[in-house]
């Protein structure tokens, strides 16, 4: 499918994305995200799991190079999609790509680089940043597990599916893998992602920091204030003399 040529360095990436449930703003942004990878072999498979025909044909997504849009059959649970989506990729690595993230343009070259240093098949973020839109809160996303599985990087396994279930899929994938013998790692670089919640809301607010450090709420006021810009084509977060410019983006995030 891709046209892209991989080496035995850089091996071929399959991102997939989940879409067709989500709004089609939150799957633009997720493709500006996976456009700005820095990571250089690499695909997007874009599912269209939508729950009718109907909603199905409101995801109308330009075809570019080493993107592709996969419509699935209607009424898929998520692990059935996401297995779907396996299928038509052509990469030896994987990699969830959910857009109800914002994902750091060295998110994949990251992790794949840790899975190489440490001769691991599995690498997940143990935490992200979080920014809710109704709230304005941000805060950091982890959980009791110090895994945050929608950020999962995994070597392609075989004969390995994820479960036919509607939510937490990941849990049965990550189950199954780790039984067959591969090696899971954790990454402890919340500033590769920022989970996205409320995003259809109407009501967005200026972040209000909730226990990040300043460099971690800066980036986060950032990413909030270019998502919209990308999505209205102008700021509607006023200026702040908090707000690093954004030529600095690189020093906050990779400074820590």
């Amino acid at each position: 499918m891709s046209n892209t040529t991989e080496s035995d360095e850089y091996p071929l990436v399959s991102a997939i994305l989940l879409a067709g449930k989500t709004s089609v703003k939150d799957v633009l942004a997720a493709i500006e995200c996976f456009k700005a990878q820095s990571y250089p072999y690499k695909e997007l498979i874009i599912l269209n799991n939508a729950r009718n025909q109907f909603e199905a044909s409101g995801l109308n997504i330009k075809a570019e190079k080493d993107i592709f849009l996969v419509d699935t059959p209607t009424g898929l649970y998520a692990g059935q999609a996401r297995n779907y989506g396996i299928r038509a990729a052509n990469g030896r690595i994987l990699a969830q790509f959910d857009a109800d993230y914002w994902h750091d343009p060295r998110r994949l070259e990251a992790q794949i680089a840790t899975l190489a240093e440490n001769e691991a098949h599995i690498c997940i973020l143990s935490e992200t940043l979080l920014y809710s839109y109704v709230s304005g809160r941000a805060s950091m996303n982890t959980n009791e597990k110090a895994a945050i599985l929608g950020t999962m990087v995994f070597i392609r396994p075989s004969n390995i599916d994820y479960p036919p279930v509607t939510k937490h899929e990941e849990f049965g994938i990550l189950n199954k893998m780790v039984k067959a013998g591969m090696k899971p790692i954790a990454m402890a670089k919340p500033e590769l992602c920022c989970k996205l919640l409320n995003t259809k809301g109407d009501c967005v607010h200026n972040p209000e920091n909730n226990g990040l450090s300043k460099k971690h709420f800066q980036l986060v006021k950032i990413i909030v204030k270019d998502r919209l810009a990308l999505e209205y084509g102008s700021e509607p977060i006023p200026n702040n003399q908090e707000i690093e410019d954004h030529k600095n983006l690189e020093s906050i995030v990779h400074d820590n």
